[in-house]
């Protein structure tokens, strides 16, 4: 069945965007409204300044998600930056587009988010085999609700994990908030980690590290989590590395299949409180992503 559908695609001559746009989520992240970004950004490309107000906000919103999104898009994607003119004229063309590169991301989505849950407990380290069965991960377990745990709230988590995995799980009115723009324990280096400092240890993981170079290096013996980073070097940034971090938190929760939220999480305010932290950040940023690549 896979082969037929690649005869077609190759036989229909669009084999190499069928490609670059199983990359996308690689280059922009698990949460784009392709439609948004395609529509609006080609209405307003080369319109940008430093001056907007957006911009000097520093607050990752649809106008950075359109701005910064369609840049990587218009870049990555074959015959897009020669074609601007004719696609700002047809509207419905543009929405196909858009909807063919959100199905085609979204599959690739699935099968990177399928590739680290299945390798998750060897990647983690996990000695306890319930922990194989993804509906036993998430906060039914106090291994997993500790890795989803906010950090700002481990102290709390520590002193008795079975209830504040029980609140969490169950949705109590007086439950702890396990939300979005609340990050996770898992993204940190703890040994690192400082309660003053948000960006200490953040993204330095051993966890969040094996689950990226494993399948960027695909060293012998290990399992491929990611592949086609072409370039690693060139092509691994920030929003790869938040995208990996989606992908790892996934395979933490009990969803058998990806879902944006879960529970009091939503998916879209962890990318873009991270990412709003990147953009005011960037020597911090430039320094992880240097880090990354020497891994």
């Amino acid at each position: 069945m896979f082969f037929c559908r690649f005869l077609t695609r190759l036989a229909g001559g669009y084999e190499h965007l069928y490609q670059a746009a199983r990359l996308l989520p690689r280059i922009v992240g698990a949460y784009v409204d392709y439609n948004t970004v395609m529509s609006k950004g080609l209405a307003n490309y080369g319109t940008y300044s430093s001056d907007d107000p957006d911009y000097l906000e520093r607050v990752f919103n649809e106008y950075w998600e359109v701005r910064f999104y369609f840049r990587k898009i218009n870049k990555a994607f074959p015959g897009l930056t020669d074609h601007h003119r004719y696609l700002c004229e047809d509207a419905d063309l543009v929405t196909k587009m858009a909807k063919f590169m959100s199905t085609i991301a979204a599959k690739a989505r699935s099968d990177d988010a399928g590739r680290v849950r299945r390798y998750i407990y060897e990647i983690a380290g996990w000695t306890d085999e319930a922990l194989k069965t993804k509906c036993e991960r998430g906060f039914n377990h106090i291994v997993t609700g500790r890795l989803l745990c906010p950090v700002t709230q481990l102290d709390t988590f520590d002193e008795d994990p079975q209830d504040f995995c029980r609140g969490v799980r169950d949705l109590r009115d007086k439950r702890f908030w396990v939300t979005g723009d609340d990050w996770p324990m898992f993204l940190y280096d703890m040994d690192e980690h400082s309660p003053g400092d948000i960006t200490a240890g953040l993204f330095r993981s051993e966890l969040l590290l094996k689950a990226t170079s494993t399948g960027r290096k695909k060293p012998k013996g290990k399992p491929p989590v990611l592949n086609r980073f072409d370039n690693p070097t060139g092509t691994f940034t920030i929003y790869a590395i938040i995208y990996v971090a989606c992908l790892v938190r996934h395979a933490l929760n009990t969803h058998a299949d990806w879902t944006d939220d879960d529970g009091d999480f939503c998916g879209l305010k962890f990318v873009r409180t991270l990412l709003t932290l990147t953009i005011r950040n960037i020597d911090w940023q430039d320094k992880l992503t240097c880090w990354y690549k020497r891994y």
